[in-house]
């Protein structure tokens, strides 16, 4: 069975998703934040998720997706390691130390 390819509108959404709801919260993030953030209007939203939840999910399957060459050992360590000077004991956390540190 042939690889479905991901319509680029969707796409757009759900990296929008990713980066809004990473900088905002989820709870704090609107369909009209992830719309503006992509580009998109809400009409493109709808085509694709049927609402925010809908949308939450498939950015975590999204997420999932693109990170599966990391391993899972690898990102454990990472998150118990100190980067220059910071205790960090999250992804986000270890990021945000090494450029901000």
């Amino acid at each position: 069975m042939a690889e479905q390819t991901q319509h680029e509108s969707k796409t757009k959404l759900l990296a929008a998703a990713l980066n809004v709801i990473r900088a905002k919260g989820y709870a704090a993030t609107t369909v009209d934040d992830i719309c503006h953030a992509a580009g998109l209007t809400k009409g493109s939203f709808f085509h694709h998720f049927k609402s925010k939840d809908d949308l939450a999910l498939s950015a975590a399957a999204y997420w999932g997706v693109m990170t599966e060459g990391f391993s899972r050992p690898r990102l454990i360590t990472i998150q118990q390691t100190r980067w220059n000077g910071c205790s960090a004991t999250s992804i986000s956390a270890v990021r945000f130390c090494k450029v901000s540190c």
